[in-house]
């Protein structure tokens, strides 16, 4: 008899998670293990950072192999240099090992293979536009050992690049997709592997209404010289009742004929789509509405999101014509929208449960002006250093960025009400902004601007020293009143 228990703890910046299994039968048994235990662990650090981190150890034994061991980690720190754009390190191992049984003809033996790799990521999307790229640096070690004899090892360096970029919307996916991977021999020969490609998903043929398109285009240069080349094509033709007509055409390099040609395989298919009744799971439900006013609550007139995509875990759900989701999975865990599925200029506001706003994004500026100092030529400072920050009323912040010699700009703030703050420590000259400052309002598509007076230190002028030893400053205003006479009292 197995058993499974697990402990989970969820929350709007950490979740935390750690399970361990035993299944008596194993693999035999199709369980993924005799004994299996993972941990996994996700934090928010900041309104930017965050940390995950994942291990694992599973072992298992079948009727060929006595012992069957693999365990391996993963640490990931992921930065957010913008809204939409991310930044990702990446640590992680992989361990495998695996002992024979002896047999009448065979005295038993092991084998194994250990990964260790580190990388780097940045994923960044410009409303339905995506660009997702990656560089891994690692080891491969691999050992064979034969019963009563020593092992075998041998240790390959592998390294990767692998970068998409493309579109992503109603009308289909577009995407572009490269792929290079280089290892080394024992005698230092490095080989090569690369693959460039450009598929198409779902596209919408406006020309020949209601038809979608799709295929893909990849060339594959292996290793020793081997290339390959991998075309398909197909449309799906929609009729009537919820059938639909695909035919499909691939061509395939790897593949010839007796003749040694390249053929052309095609495929031809009826397809119907029925809606049949299913026991509905517990999940979450709730509204993607538009936020007009930024407060983050729905209100009378804020319309819902048709086709806003919203994710829990590894669930999915569309929103209906008036903006409605249902969505399987834990109810403990957050639902996100995916923001490729948003209207241009549309951003989510962050993950909840029930009613998710989505916020209209526009850019803000703040012009810095540096008063003068009264009686003194205009202060001369570089602002380029100047930090201006913005920080709505849940706590979240954006930075502006120099966009000229006194402009400070915000490039994509969603609606709302903001308080600003400044950090000027790195500008040669001490400044302070004058008070009280005003709210940065965004209402909708049209920039904002405001103007913020930026005050010099006051410097203190010094006369010479009269007769009594003291001294004057020009700090004081001079007074417009005679000096009264100081009385003495008459002596008797």
């Amino acid at each position: 008899m197995g058993w499974a228990t697990g402990l989970f703890r969820t929350g709007p910046e950490s979740n935390e998670e750690l399970r361990v299994t035993h299944s008596p039968g194993g693999s035999d048994a199709f369980a993924r293990a005799t004994n299996e235990v993972v941990a996994n662990v996700s934090e928010r650090l900041s309104s930017r950072a965050s940390v995950s981190a994942s291990a694992w150890r599973t072992t298992d034994a079948t009727s060929v192999f006595n012992g069957l061991k693999s365990n391996g980690f993963s640490l990931r720190p992921q930065y957010a240099i913008r809204t939409a754009t991310t930044i990702a390190l990446e640590a992680r191992s992989y361990l495998f090992d695996a002992t024979t049984r002896p047999t009448p003809s065979n005295t038993g033996g092991g084998f194994g293979s250990r990964e260790d790799q580190l990388g780097i990521s940045i994923s960044s999307n410009v409303r339905q536009y995506y660009v997702n790229s990656s560089a891994y640096i690692g080891n491969v070690k691999r050992s064979v050992s034969q019963a009563g004899q020593g092992t075998v090892t041998d240790r390959t360096p592998r390294n990767y690049w692998t970068t998409s970029a493309g579109w992503s919307g109603v009308g289909g996916i577009l995407e572009v997709q490269t792929r290079i991977e280089q290892t080394r021999d024992r005698g230092g020969f490095v080989n090569q592997q690369s693959s460039y490609g450009i598929r198409a998903e779902q596209i919408v043929l406006p020309w020949v209404g209601g038809i979608r398109g799709e295929g893909d285009l990849q060339r594959v240069n292996g290793f020793g010289g081997d290339n390959s080349v991998i075309m398909r094509a197909g449309f799906a033709i929609p009729l009537t009742n919820g059938f639909a007509f695909k035919i499909d055409a691939e061509r395939n390099s790897i593949f010839r004929s007796v003749s040694g040609k390249v053929p052309w395989i095609f495929g031809a298919r009826f397809e119907h789509a029925l809606t049949v009744p299913m026991l509905r799971t517990p999940g979450t439900s709730g509204y993607v509405y538009e936020d007009l006013n930024g407060n983050q609550r729905r209100e009378d007139g804020e319309p819902g999101v048709p086709g806003a995509i919203v994710r829990r875990g590894g669930e999915t759900a569309v929103a209906d014509a008036a903006g409605k989701y249902r969505v399987a999975g834990d109810p403990k865990q957050p639902v996100s929208i995916d923001d490729a599925s948003l209207p241009d200029g549309w951003s989510a506001s962050g993950a909840g449960r029930g009613d998710l706003s989505v916020s209209l994004s526009t850019t803000a500026e703040v012009e810095l002006v540096v008063a003068p100092r009264s009686g003194i030529s205009a202060v001369q400072v570089d602002l380029s250093k100047a930090h201006v920050l913005a920080r709505d009323s849940a706590g979240g912040e954006w930075a502006a960025m120099m966009t000229g010699p006194t402009t400070a700009t915000f490039q994509s703030l969603p609606v709302g009400t903001y308080k600003l703050d400044f950090d000027l420590s790195e500008l040669s000259e001490p400044l302070v902004p004058r008070g009280p400052l005003p709210l940065l309002i965004v209402t909708g598509k049209d920039s904002k601007s405001i103007t913020i007076t930026l005050d010099p230190r006051p410097i203190r002028m010094w006369s010479a020293p009269s007769k009594r030893g003291s001294a004057q400053t020009n700090d004081a205003p001079p007074s417009s009143k005679a000096p009264e006479a100081i009385k003495t009292p008459s002596r008797p």
